[in-house]
C-alpha cells in the first residue's frame, strides 16, 4: 500500500469518527433539552414551578429547578435530592390525575359547611357501584363524615369520561370541560 492510501484512510476515518461523536453528542443535547422542557411544562403544570406572567417559561435558577423536582419527590416518596433521575422522570410520565398537586391556597378561605355528602356513580354497573360504596364507608369510618347515595343532585358525582367531554353535573348546565382527559400515559382524571 502506498503511504499516500493509507494517509487518505486515516482522515477519513477520523472525519467519520469526529462526525459521528459531534452527532451523537448533538443527539445527547437535545434529548437532554427536550427532557428540560418536558420536566419544567409537568412541573409548571401540577403546581411544582409556577408561570411567569401566564406564559410558559422554560430557563428557571438551577436552585428553584432543584427546589420543585425535591418537593415532587417528597410528594411522590421518591427518594432523591432534587437531582432528577429515571424513576422521578418515569413517575412524571405516569398517568394521574390533571388537576395540580400543590394549590395556592386562599388563606381566608373558610371549611365547607356541609357534613352530610351525597353521593353518585353516573351510569355505573352493580359491582362498580358496590365498590363505590364500599370505598366510601371507609371513608365515612375514618373520617367524621357520614357519606349517602343520592342519584338526584348529589354532592359529589363521578361518572367516566374521555377526551374533550361534557360536564356530567347538570348544575353546571352540560358545559363542555377545559381540560380534556387523554388516556393511558397522561390525565385519566380529575374533580371539581
Amino acid at each position: 500500500m502506498s503511504l499516500t492510501f493509507i494517509v487518505i484512510i486515516i482522515v477519513f476515518v477520523t472525519i467519520t469518527t469526529t462526525t459521528t461523536i459531534r452527532t451523537a453528542a448533538s443527539t445527547a443535547a437535545t434529548n437532554r433539552e427536550s427532557i428540560d422542557t418536558e420536566v419544567i411544562l409537568y412541573l409548571q403544570k401540577y403546581g411544582y414551578l409556577s408561570e411567569v406572567d401566564n406564559n410558559t417559561q422554560l430557563s428557571f435558577e438551577e436552585g428553584e429547578l432543584k427546589q420543585a423536582i425535591s418537593l415532587f419527590q417528597e410528594y411522590y416518596q421518591i427518594q432523591g435530592d432534587g437531582t432528577l433521575n429515571n424513576y422521578t422522570l418515569y413517575q412524571m410520565r405516569k398517568p394521574r390525575c390533571g388537576l395540580p398537586d400543590i394549590y395556592e391556597y386562599n388563606i381566608g378561605r373558610r371549611k365547607w359547611a356541609k357534613t352530610h355528602l351525597t353521593w353518585n356513580f353516573q351510569l355505573a354497573d352493580p359491582q362498580t357501584l358496590q365498590t363505590t360504596e364500599f370505598a366510601f364507608s371507609l371513608w365515612a369510618a375514618n373520617s367524621s363524615l357520614p357519606f349517602e347515595r343520592k342519584t338526584v343532585n348529589p354532592d359529589i358525582l363521578i361518572s367516566y369520561r374521555s377526551g374533550t367531554h361534557t360536564y356530567a353535573d347538570r348544575r353546571r348546565n352540560e358545559e363542555i370541560c377545559t381540560s380534556s382527559l387523554d388516556g393511558p400515559g397522561g390525565v385519566l382524571a380529575y374533580a371539581f
